[in-house]
């Protein structure tokens, strides 16, 4: 399971983890579907979970879909299409998430310490 809610569907969290890929970055593959559950919620986030790595972040529904038209797709004939969402290192063990042609979204805001 990835998506999640309150009792009352207040809060949604859909939650996506990564692997660390090579340059110390981390991605993830997030679907309409998902985005379409995130909307039921007053209060809803894209947890983006860092495998060995002390932090997750999550990032309000708002701000993705600020940015969600300027991230790459995949869209192949006989498959939903689904955003690629990229983080990268900024500086300072701090993550970026990159935004294609326009200014990353830095991650500091959204960071939450991880067991």
């Amino acid at each position: 399971r990835t998506q999640f809610w309150s009792g009352d569907k207040s809060l949604c969290v859909v939650c996506l983890v990564s692997k660390k890929y090579e340059k110390e970055r981390y991605w993830y593959g997030f679907h309409p579907h998902q985005n379409k559950f995130l909307k039921q919620g007053n209060n809803s986030y894209i947890m983006l979970v860092c495998l060995n790595n002390p932090y997750a972040y999550a990032v309000p529904l708002e701000k993705m879909e600020e940015i969600l038209p300027d991230l790459h797709m995949t869209e192949r004939k006989g498959y939903q299409p689904y955003w690629h969402i990229h983080l990268q290192p900024s500086g300072n063990d701090e993550y970026q998430l990159i935004v294609p042609n326009k200014e990353n979204l830095n991650l500091k805001n959204y960071r939450l310490a991880v067991a």
